[in-house]
């Protein structure tokens, strides 16, 4: 459990963080939306086994964020840098991906998660692609993909956590993901939803 290695919880605050964005209204990404019907169910019993730890009001669409590529703004993020990207992913002929929810929980410090499994490197070989075309934004020591299920609206006790997350059970759901989208969301807004700009169907073009 990714949790028991956290030091402490840390409580979200709900906020606009102004020195982070700089005025840049809205941040990019590239992530799989999710669209299966029993990956939504799984989602939303797990929000409210969590609900008494989290802040009410998180919109954010289910989704595993594949590549965080930073601020929409031309020395950030550039229109030029997407174009490489759209064009890398093409090329790269990427086959459907096989995904797995284990059907537990875990969480990082300051939200909690379901954790994915990429039965066959799918999620990986995309990554891979996307930071050959332009670099990731703030790239963490390990890639964890996951569903973020929202924040913790307080610093809760580790173990008392772990032993609410560790009662939480679901079947293991297996699911193939046959679309990338990117997406963005606003920066003074961070429970807002995700807004779709591009979508690219595995193997095919961006619409």
């Amino acid at each position: 459990m990714l949790l028991l290695a956290e030091k402490k919880i840390i409580a979200h605050q709900l906020r606009d963080f102004r020195k982070w964005h700089r005025g840049v209204a809205h941040y990019g990404l590239w992530c799989l939306m999710i669209d299966d019907p029993a990956w939504q169910q799984a989602v939303t019993l797990a929000q409210a086994h969590l609900a008494p730890f989290l802040h009410t009001g998180y919109q954010r669409q289910p989704h595993i964020t594949l590549f965080p590529c930073g601020l929409l703004a031309g020395n950030f993020f550039s229109e030029e840098m997407f174009t490489r990207q759209v064009q890398a992913l093409t090329e790269a002929r990427l086959t459907p991906l096989s995904l797995e929810l284990p059907g537990y929980l875990d969480s990082f410090a300051t939200a909690p998660h379901l954790p994915v499994a990429d039965r066959d490197g799918g999620l990986a070989k995309i990554r891979a692609v996307l930071a050959a075309a332009s670099p990731e934004d703030s790239p963490g020591a390990r890639y964890h993909p996951h569903i973020t299920l929202g924040f913790y609206r307080k610093s809760f006790a580790i173990d008392y956590l772990a032993a609410h997350l560790r009662t939480f059970q679901s079947p293991p759901m297996p699911w193939t993901a046959r679309a990338l989208c990117f997406c963005r969301f606003a920066t003074a807004d961070t429970q807002g939803p995700l807004e779709t700009l591009a979508r690219l169907e595995i193997g095919g073009q961006a619409e």
